[in-house]
Parts: C-alpha cells; structure tokens; sequence
C-alpha cells in the first residue's frame, strides 16, 4: 500500500513538472514567430475608418510601463537609472519620464534620462540625457 502510495506521488510530481514545462515553452517560444523585413504593401492603403482613433497613453501606469521598455533597448553608456518623475504635458499633449542613476557616489552626481511619449499614438518624442 505504501508502495502505491508512493508511485501516485511520484506520477503526478512528474505530470505537472511535465505541463508546466510546457506551458512555459509555448509562451516563451519565439520560434514560431516570423521576422521579416521589406516593405509592407499594405501600410499606405490602410482604410481610415478601420484605423485606431482613441489614444495610446492614457495614463501615467503605461507612460511608465513602455518607457522603462524603450530605455531598457537602448544604449545605457548614457544613463539609465530609476524611475523618478512622471509628467503630463498638456501643452504638447506628452508624456515625460524621468529616470536618476548616480554616477559619483562620492559627489552625488546623477545622470538623468528623459523619454517623451506621445499620449496620442505612443511614439517616442524625444529621448534627452541631463548631468547634475
């Protein structure tokens, strides 16, 4: 009896070591993805009633969110750091992140990065780096 008892827990350790090895390759697996590049014959005949309308950034949680991504792509020779600030510039309809990272501990400089993201389609703006 011990001995069945033992066998069922190590069937079923193993069936869901088993499934979720499996699920962690589906969604992970960029594989199956094609990557291509060339021209997209459709870009320039896009039906304007079937295009998005709405804005892309609505609200400081996704300003955030894609410019800790964009800063995360891109060189950090220049900066990098910690998300500071979030700010809505209504004037120029813009979301601005600010991210510190210090470069001399001993004297307190920092590096400050700043990405500007348009609220209406969430293209980056302008990507500036300030030293202070």
């Amino acid at each position: 009896m011990k001995r069945l008892f033992v066998i069922i827990i190590f069937v079923i350790v193993v069936l869901v070591v088993y499934f979720n090895s499996l699920k962690a390759s589906d969604s992970e697996d960029n594989s199956k993805i094609a990557f291509e590049t060339g021209s997209f014959k459709y870009y320039n005949n896009i039906n304007e009633n079937k295009m998005y309308k709405g804005s892309v950034i609505d609200n400081e949680e996704t300003a955030l969110s894609l410019a800790i991504i964009i800063l995360d792509a891109i060189d950090f020779s220049k900066g990098g750091g910690v998300p500071q600030k979030v700010f809505y510039d209504k004037e120029n309809e813009v979301w601005i992140v600010s991210f510190w990272s210090e470069i001399d501990k001993d004297s307190s400089k920092t590096i400050k990065t700043y990405i500007s993201l348009k609220k209406e389609n969430g293209a980056v703006d302008k990507i500036w780096y300030d030293s202070g």
